[in-house]
């Protein structure tokens, strides 16, 4: 490996997280990232229809 070899990879590597970045940010527009503090019997239904979502907005 030479210098101008690891500047490459290096330039690649953090071209590939900014697109990441942004994929990440874009994705993050669409999931939940708080529930609603509305009756329990509300609360426990939306967290059955929307838990996946909600998990996935947080994971992201």
């Amino acid at each position: 490996m030479t210098s101008p070899n690891l500047s490459a990879q290096i330039n690649n590597v953090g071209f590939k997280a900014i697109i990441l970045v942004i994929i990440t940010t874009v994705i993050s527009f669409f999931l939940p990232l708080h529930a609603p503090e509305p009756t329990q019997e509300a609360a426990a239904h939306w967290l059955i229809n929307d838990m996946g979502g909600y998990v996935l907005g947080w994971l992201n």
